[in-house]
Parts: C-alpha cells; structure tokens; sequence
C-alpha cells in the first residue's frame, strides 16, 4: 500500500511538472545593445499610446519583457522603428544611436515580423525623402511608381515565414490602405510640387479610390496608417457634398459620412473626431452639436462633446471674454486683460516652436503698422512653457523687435477656457471687454481688415 501510494505521489508530480511545462507563454523578450546611446530610458509604444519604459545600462545593454502581443513603436530620442510583439519571442535589437533608423537591426525567435517592419520602414524613408520628386510626376508615371512600390512590399512580406496568417492578411490589407492613401494625396500634392494647379484626376485615379472599406475593424485596431486612410476620405467625401450644395457646411458633410459606416467603434470614433475640441471653430455650433447627439451612441464620448459645447456656448458674440491676470510683459511688469479696457484688444496666442504662429508675424506686423493710433491694442501671449521656453521667448522678442504688447501665460486658464485646441489662435474682445469674435481671422486673412471696417476702426 505504501508503495502505491509513492507510485501515485510521483505521477501527480509528473503530472503536475509536465502541466507547468504546457502552461502557455504570455511574453516576449526584448534585449540588446545601443552604441552612443546617452540616455538611462528607451520607450515602447502601441497605437493606443500607451507606453512601456525600459531601463538601459551604462554601456547602452538593456534587457526586458514585453507582456502584450502587436505592433509597437521603439523610440531612441527623435528616432523611431516599429517592431512586432509575439508570445514567446525573443527580440535582439543593435543599433547606433547617431544613425538610428539605418542601423537598426533585430534577430532572435519569431522576429520575421519585427525584421520586415524595420526593413520596409527604412524603405519608405527612401521614398518620403523622395515625395517632391514622386507627387510630381505625371498621373500614369505615379501609378506605376505606386504600383511598383506596394508589389516590392508585398514581395518582402511574403519572405516572412514565422507569423499567422491573420496577421499576414492584417498587412496586405495596411499595404493596400497605404497605397490607397498615396492615391488620395497625389492630386492636391501634385498641383503643389508639379506647380500644375489645373491638374484634375482621371476617371481611373477616382474609380480606384472609391471602393475604400470604412469598416474593418481589425484592421482598424491594427493599422495607423488604416486610420489615416479613413481620414483622408471621408473629408474628401465631406468636402463633394459641400461642393455639391448636399451639406451646408464641412462639420455637417463629415457627421453625414460618418453616420453612413456600420462598423459601431469606427463609426464613433469618426463622429467624435469631427467635433471634439473644434466647436469654438465653428460658426452655428448648436447645429452641429444636435447633428452629433442624434448619432453617437458612445456616452463618454457625447459627456466630452457636451461638457466642450456648453463651455463654447459661453464664448459667443457679445458675451464677457474670460481673462487672464498678470502675465509677464517683455517690457516689463506684469499686465492683465482689465488693463486694456476701453480699446479692441486683439489677440495672438502663439509659441516659439510654432511653425504657422511665427509665419503670422510679418503679417501682424504690417497689421499694427495700419491701426497704429487707433483704438485697438495688439497683445500677443506666449504659450512657451517652463523656463526654457521663456528663455526663447525673450530671446526672439528681443532679436525680432516684435511690436505691439508681448506677453508669456504664467498659466494656461486663459486658453482652456477659450477651449484652445492649436495656435495659433486669435481672438478679438470689445472695449467692455466682450466677445467679438472668439476665433478672429488670422493677420493673413484679408476678412481681418474687413472686420475692422465694420466695427469702424
């Protein structure tokens, strides 16, 4: 009895043993080595943006597990690669970090996918560097540039041997969607580079970007680039029923296309991103506001949209503007919206890094040069962040000799109640210090002088 019972002992064991040993992988590895690489982080991300931080050595070694499986970003400073995350793999990464997206490379168990990421992301560098050159060719050249390559990627695609087939298809089918939006993207590209602004599409090109599937949501879940597609065209579509007198404006024509995708997480996605931080950008936002409750479903999204709507609402035309209150001035001191009471106060919110912001200037310039001794005041406010940022700020404050009342936001109430989204953005308040016009046109906009004229400036 003794002997049956060690018997039955040692085979639980064996069983238990050989169980554990059954039990599923649930990571991958990723390790490797960074030449000149000064820094203690590297960072991971998926397209959900969420992000995984991993520690590296002194002598640029670091080792770690990835416990989620799918496409993420690898980020060496400014630099990036895509790689692929599979159960059970074991990643080896080298690069150099002056030479980042050339040198990279990977190795190791199930990294076809990871090897093919990297190898066609160097390829595309190639030809973005190339897009001048590429949208400026004639329409049938582009075609078959086009043609060509997604045939080159499909060809590299079909070497790799370690992955699935869903996930094999998930990428023909993001090939397809990058090619697609190259297609959507030559016309206005080409009219620009080929400086051939009666360029219209042939009857082929149009065909050839009308049967885009809005609602694969793998794919979806899968692909930025799939994403952007969807974008692409669906505003192209908004723009047709603008055009054709369907829609009376673009944030209705993109709510009516997007009502027409069945897939529900697509869908939502498309009705929320028509609207969400841009109604103090639109003109009759109770409009589209109603247009956008009468089609979403998702209750996060529509509490968002509503808490932004009846923020907007309280920046209308004639109503008291928001204020902001001792903000540092380039000349001196410090100065609040009160202290310009009695005049139009109209205003610049920008920042040093801001391509668009700084191309505003001459022409705001030329704009305080026209309404000099008139009753309106021109304060411009710094949106520059942290000490570095004012450092900049001052700097070219000082070396432009920019005019009118400079000032930089100690804090960003002013922007978050005018529901700043992206500068630059202007705004022009009464001398009683009400809304004229909560997203005046820009410096640029001849519709700037005629607003003036109409309030007799």
């Amino acid at each position: 009895m003794k002997t049956l019972k060690l018997l039955l002992i040692a085979a639980i064991t064996v069983c238990n043993f050989a169980c554990a040993q059954q039990k599923p992988i649930e990571y991958s590895l990723i390790s490797g080595k960074l030449e000149n690489y000064n820094n203690t982080e590297l960072a991971l991300f998926w397209l959900d943006r969420s992000e995984q931080i991993i520690k590296v050595s002194e002598d640029g070694t670091f080792a770690d597990t990835i416990k989620r499986e799918g496409e993420l970003y690898l980020y060496l400073g400014r630099a990036l690669t895509k790689i692929y995350a599979v159960n059970g793999a074991d990643l080896k990464i080298s690069a150099d970090a002056n030479d980042f997206s050339t040198s990279v490379t990977v190795s190791g168990e199930k990294s076809g996918m990871s090897k093919y990421l990297i190898s066609k992301e160097k390829s595309q560098t190639v030809v973005r560097s190339n897009r001048k050159a590429i949208f400026s060719l004639e329409e049938k050249a582009f075609l078959d540039n086009a043609d060509k390559n997604l045939a080159q990627l499909e060809a590299e695609l079909e070497k790799v041997d370690d992955i699935t087939d869903e996930l094999r298809s998930l990428e023909e089918r993001r090939l397809k969607a990058e090619y697609l939006t190259s297609l959507i993207t030559y016309p206005n590209a080409h009219r620009k580079y080929a400086e051939n602004v009666a360029y219209e599409a042939s009857k082929e090109l149009q065909q050839a970007v009308s049967v885009i599937d809005y609602n694969d949501g793998d794919l979806y879940n899968y692909s930025v680039e799939y994403r952007y597609l969807i974008t692409s065209a669906s505003s192209n579509k908004a723009r047709k029923l603008v055009e054709s007198g369907e829609a009376p404006t673009h944030a209705i024509a993109s709510l009516m296309v997007a009502e027409t995708v069945q897939n529900e997480s697509i869908r939502e996605d498309m009705l929320y991103a028509t609207v969400a931080n841009k109604f103090s950008y639109f003109e009759n936002i109770e409009t589209i506001y109603e247009k956008y409750m009468a089609l979403a479903k998702d209750e996060d999204k529509r509490a968002a949209v509503t808490e932004e709507y009846k923020s907007v609402s309280k920046l209308g035309k004639g109503k008291p503007s928001p204020k902001f209150h001792n903000y540092e001035n380039h000349a001196g001191g410090t100065s609040s919206l009160d202290d310009f009471k009695g005049k139009y106060v109209y205003i610049d919110l920008w920042a040093t890094w801001c391509g668009p912001c700084k191309q505003q200037i001459p022409h705001l310039e030329k704009i305080e040069e026209m309404y000099h001794g008139k009753n309106i005041v021109f304060v411009s406010i710094s949106t520059d962040k942290k000490e570095k940022g004012k450092q900049a700020w001052r700097k070219m404050v000082a070396n432009k000799e920019m005019g009118g009342v400079q000032l930089i936001a100690s804090d960003e109430q002013f922007a978050k109640e005018y529901s700043v989204s992206g500068i630059p953005r202007f705004i022009l308040i009464d001398p009683e210090g009400n809304i004229v016009d909560n997203n005046a046109p820009r410096p640029s906009d001849p519709k700037l002088i005629t607003l003036f004229t109409e309030l007799g400036l």
